[in-house]
């Protein structure tokens, strides 16, 4: 078992026939020919944001109104 952290690395080591690896579709781009590519996922991607902030923050309906503005925005761009 070889293990690293970068993924070019892992696509480096499938294409000189040093194993398999499962990669995010993102890093599949700009593969070598000899590389096959089989997708194991089928459900539509997703992001999750967060909002943050300090829990004594004094204007917390200034944080509602973000929140209300960015849901409003996200909700109608989605395909």
């Amino acid at each position: 078992l070889i293990t690293t952290s970068s993924l070019e690395t892992i696509k480096y080591m499938v294409a000189m026939n040093l194993g398999v690896s499962i990669l995010p579709e993102l890093a599949q781009y700009n593969l070598p020919n000899t590389i096959i590519t089989k997708q194991i996922a089928s459900h539509e991607p997703y992001r999750e944001i967060s909002l943050v902030f300090r829990c004594n923050f004094a204007r917390k309906e200034l944080i509602t109104s973000i929140k209300d503005v960015l849901v409003s925005i996200l909700n109608n761009n989605i395909r």
